[in-house]
Formats: C-alpha cells, sequence, structure tokens
C-alpha cells in the first residue's frame, strides 16, 4: 500500500480481503475469524503516511476478537529512513511477535534491512522451544516475508533469504511446524506452492501482481496480472488436522481444480495433519507411481511456422489426476 492512486486500490482490495474472509467465516460453525495475519510488505516504501492508511483500511475492518499479527518484510524498509522505528510507532512496538490463540502458537519473524534474519535468529530458537513445550501433537504457526530456500514454489528464483540454511535447519528439528511465507507472488493455485521436508513450507498469496518463472508462456508477469488478489483461509480441526484453502478474491471464491473435466467444481484444500509424517501428502516423492497425463482422443499436433531452423509445435494440454506442472 501506497498513497498514490494505485496504492489506493491496493488498499481498497486489502479491505475487500478482510471483508470476505469475515463473511466466510460467519457461516461457519465456529462462527469467527480468530486471526488475521499480513506477511509482510503491507506498505510499499515505509511511509508514515503509508501506513497511515494501511491502518485505516485495517482500523475499519477489524473487529474485536480478532488478533492481528504484522511482522516486516522487505518493502517496508525501502524509504531509506528509519523504517523500523516508524514500524514500531504504526504498527507494534515488537519487531517479532509470538502469540498464542486458542491453545494454538503463532510466531511472526520481522526480517532485517539486508533480507536476512540475523538479528532475530537467538530470538526465534527461544521462542520455538517455548511453542514446542506447548504444543506436543498440535500445529504450531511461523510468518516470515522472504521463504526458505528451494522449498515452495519461487523460493529458487533469486528472492531467497541469507538466512536460509540456518532457519531450515531449526525449523527441520519441529515437524509440527506450519510455516509461511510470501515475497514470491507466485500463485497460490499451483500445486508445489506447499513443499514438506521435516516440516511444511507454505506460500502465501499476493494482493498486486502474479509471477511466474521466466520461462513461463506470457514471462513472469502474465497479462492482467496486476488485478489479482489471493489469500488463505486456514482452519484448524479439534484433531489437530489443518486445511489451507487459497481464496480467489476477484472471483470471490474459492480456487477450483484445473486437473480434470470431472474434477472442475472440486475445490483446492491443502490438508497437514502434522501427526501422520509417514503420509504427508505434499513431499517430493508425490509424484512417483502415479499415472502419465494422457491426452484425450481426437487431440492433435500441429507444426506450423516451419523454416530451416526452427518450427512451431502445437498441441492440447494434456489430462491427468493431479494436475499438469511444467
Amino acid at each position: 500500500i501506497d498513497t498514490t492512486q494505485t496504492g489506493m486500490q491496493r488498499a481498497n482490495k486489502f479491505a475487500d480481503v478482510i471483508s470476505s474472509a469475515y463473511e466466510y467465516s460467519k457461516n461457519q460453525p465456529y462462527g469467527a475469524l480468530d486471526a488475521f495475519v499480513v506477511v509482510g510488505d503491507m506498505v510499499n516504501s515505509g511511509l508514515e503516511a503509508e501506513y497511515d492508511l494501511y491502518n485505516q483500511k485495517l482500523d475499519a475492518e477489524i473487529k474485536a476478537g480478532t488478533e492481528v499479527i504484522e511482522i516486516m518484510g522487505n518493502h517496508e524498509y525501502w524509504g531509506n529512513i528509519d523504517t523500523a522505528d516508524i514500524y514500531k510507532q504504526k504498527v507494534s512496538p515488537k519487531l517479532n511477535q509470538h502469540v498464542e490463540i486458542n491453545g494454538y502458537h503463532f510466531l511472526g519473524i520481522s526480517q532485517d534491512n539486508d533480507d536476512s534474519y540475523a538479528s532475530s535468529m537467538d530470538w526465534l530458537e527461544a521462542e520455538l522451544d517455548v511453542a514446542a513445550a506447548d504444543s506436543v501433537n498440535k500445529p504450531m504457526f511461523a510468518f516470515q516475508h522472504i521463504g526458505i530456500d528451494n522449498t515452495v514454489y519461487g523460493t529458487y528464483a533469486g528472492g531467497s533469504t541469507k538466512s536460509s540454511e540456518e532457519m531450515d535447519a531449526l525449523y527441520s528439528q519441529y515437524s509440527n511446524l506450519i510455516h509461511f511465507s510470501a515475497h514470491t507472488h507466485t500463485p497460490i493455485n499451483t500445486p508445489t506452492i506447499i513443499n514438506q521436508t521435516d516440516y511444511t513450507q507454505v506460500a502465501t498469496g499476493t494482493l498486486y501482481y502474479i509471477c511466474m518463472e521466466n520461462d513461463a508462456t506470457y514471462g513472469t508477469q502474465p497479462p492482467n496480472s496486476n488485478n489479482v488478489s489471493q489469500y488463505y483461509i486456514v482452519e484448524v480441526y479439534g484433531d489437530n488436522r489443518v486445511e489451507m484453502k487459497p481464496y480467489n478474491e476477484m472471483t470471490n471464491s474459492f480456487f477450483k481444480t484445473p486437473s480434470t473435466t470431472d474434477a472442475d467444481d472440486t475445490e483446492i484444500v491443502y490438508t497437514v495433519d502434522v501427526n501422520d509424517k509417514e503420509n504427508w501428502l505434499y513431499t517430493a516423492s508425490r509424484t512417483e507411481g502415479n499415472a502419465a497425463p494422457y491426452f484425450e482422443t481426437g487431440d492433435a499436433i500441429s507444426f506450423d511456422k516451419v523454416t530451416y531452423k526452427s518450427a512451431q509445435i502445437t498441441f492440447q494440454q494434456a489430462e491427468d489426476d493431479n494436475g499438469v506442472y511444467r
């Protein structure tokens, strides 16, 4: 969010996200939105006027009973001023936050100005120990803006934190940890947005443009990507199972799977049972043993624009029960 006309539009989208989260929650058996988490880049350059606009939208939408967790990303530092001090004045006196909600632990870790988490490592190690001691058989949640290198979609593209190796080793001690990161602007309805090693990593949505690989069909930013607005509804059940449901604010609906014609109306849900690591769904082995993608009867391949050194080859999208990626 900034104070330009575009920033105002983003601020309004931010307000719409909060509103739709409440609208969904009130119609569920639990009937309330317990927490709202902003995983960095809440403002564009860390300026006071930007925070004022951000807080205006937040204060107008957040209701009593909802815990708000906010952390610093890289954009909060862009103003080349005492941005951390402004954050403390406008958002929270604590750069890092450890909050317990309904018996579950939430840790928000703000980054340093050099994109590392060096100044937070001692705090993080101590607070994870505290959370883990109170979270036997229960999931606990950590949030940081720049993700862990080579985990979820986009973290291999140069946007990873300088503290990745150290943080990954620390997080790997806790199989009940679900770790959320942002920064990459990657779409949350793509299969590799969630990954599981010794713990679970998830990439959050974006309210301002999406990014793909450089060699994607339309490049890193597809047409009209500035219109996107995506976030998760995260639900924790009594058996400590966690469901993460990616929501598309553009359509006011949850994302559907594109895998097959029969599954067009199936909503995407990422499900994690931290107590059943043996059957985790999102490990590197998730594609082993699956049936190969297939082409429908009548699909054809065509060759056009043939020259002495190149040709354009066109064929239908393959069908697959798990979704096709690359």
